[in-house]
């Protein structure tokens, strides 16, 4: 019934978790639930055509991406992530702000998914080194 939905945008709100059935609209490019207490992303990763999600001052504890996504941009800075595992090609993200996290390392082989990657923001982390491939 939102099939042309193209941005869903809950800032400031309570909710926890973005539904699977986010996954199944085909026009949703942009989400933005800054503020929120959301935990886990991975659903919106897999939207067929998703540029931007927009998670800074969330819940989010973890950052996974296990298929191949459109993504362009990911902003989740003040966040309680802690660990990023991706193991599928994003081929357009530019963007990666994980600034003011928990993150301790980054996986040796995290940007071979990132080949178009000209922004990366790191800052305020607890990381002890940065993967040979930067």
């Amino acid at each position: 019934s939102l099939s042309n939905l193209m941005a869903l945008v809950c800032v400031g709100n309570l909710i926890s978790r973005v539904s699977p059935q986010v996954a199944t609209l085909p026009g949703l490019r942009f989400i933005d639930v800054r503020g929120s207490a959301v935990e886990n992303l991975d659903t919106s990763f897999r939207l067929p055509i998703i540029s931007e999600v927009h998670a800074a001052n969330s819940g989010m504890r973890r950052v996974e991406v296990h298929q191949e996504t459109t993504l362009t941009q990911l902003v989740a800075h003040h966040n309680l992530i802690s660990e990023v595992q991706v193991t599928a090609l994003m081929a357009h993200l530019r963007v990666l702000n994980l600034a003011v996290c928990r993150l301790l390392i980054l996986p040796e082989s995290l940007f071979e998914h990132m080949p178009k990657l000209e922004e990366l923001i790191l800052d305020r982390n607890k990381l002890q080194s940065l993967p040979s491939s930067i």
